[in-house]
């Protein structure tokens, strides 16, 4: 991943700047304002900075010890049948995974599908194994395509757990979609219960320029939407929600059934 920061008199002439030199790929990872010269901290030049990331590597071909023959997939099966033929890398993958809280019977198809991949000559080969496992991995998580707005109001919800980084996704959108795809985005934050949430998403709308509105029911919410209705996309944030507390997960169900979004 290569990361650089861009300067410019505006948000607009610093993402100008990112997309000039990493191309259409560059995404924005932070916007704040800055000041340049001056004289202990006064009498300097405003400026915005944008921080932008590009990854020339994304299309990179595999390497060539990957393999999809039916003779590594029948060893890998016979191999996680009898777990006492288990090398140390082996062992050390499987540690690594229930160590992140993976079902002992999630992490034992995670492990038969790396060892599946590569040839059995690398099953001892920690590193070989750590690589697949990244692609392996990478293969459970779905991509959405980038969006293609219209004029009719697109709306997104972002739900998980506390600290999994729902905000600063959202915020990321709003810069990408409004900054760089000049489309016209709205905000929505249904936060109310951590502390700061409103305050931190307010920041974020401000830098970016795009409106937020704050929802405390789902009256308020629906509402809300209802006031952003001149927009080409519209995200909602919400509180922390562990998928776990069946209670909670009603409660956030409930209040999603009453409009019409997309919930990530």
């Amino acid at each position: 991943m290569k990361v650089k920061k861009f300067r410019g008199e505006s948000i607009n002439d610093a993402v100008a700047q990112m997309k000039n030199e990493f191309g259409s790929e560059a995404v924005i990872l932070h916007t704040k304002k800055v000041k340049e010269g001056g004289f202990l901290g006064f009498f300097g030049t405003k400026l915005y900075e944008v921080i932008g990331a590009v990854d020339p590597n994304v299309n990179q071909p595999v390497s060539p010890i990957l393999t999809r023959n039916e003779t590594s997939k029948n060893q890998a099966q016979t191999l996680i049948s009898d777990r006492t033929h288990w090398n140390t890398a082996i062992q050390e993958l499987y540690r690594q995974l229930k160590m992140q809280e993976i079902p002992h019977t999630l992490a034992l198809e995670i492990v038969k599908s790396v060892l599946s991949k590569i040839s059995k000559e690398y099953w001892n080969d920690s590193v070989v194994l750590q690589n697949q496992l990244r692609m392996v991995i990478s293969s459970y998580i779905l991509v959405e395509p980038p969006w293609e707005l219209t004029d009719e109001p697109k709306v997104a919800v972002m739900v998980g757990p506390t600290g999994v980084g729902k905000t600063t996704t959202i915020a990321k959108l709003a810069a990408n979609y409004h900054l760089i795809a000049n489309k016209r985005v709205g905000l929505v934050t249904m936060d109310t219960y951590r502390i700061a949430a409103v305050d931190q998403l307010r920041t974020y709308a401000d830098i970016i320029n795009v409106p937020l509105r704050v929802a405390y029911t789902v009256d308020e919410l629906e509402a809300a939407i209802q006031s952003l209705q001149d927009m080409q996309l519209i995200l909602i944030d919400t509180s922390g929600r562990s998928h776990l507390n069946l209670m909670q997960m009603s409660e956030l169900q409930a209040a999603l059934k009453k409009i019409n979004a997309e919930t990530y």
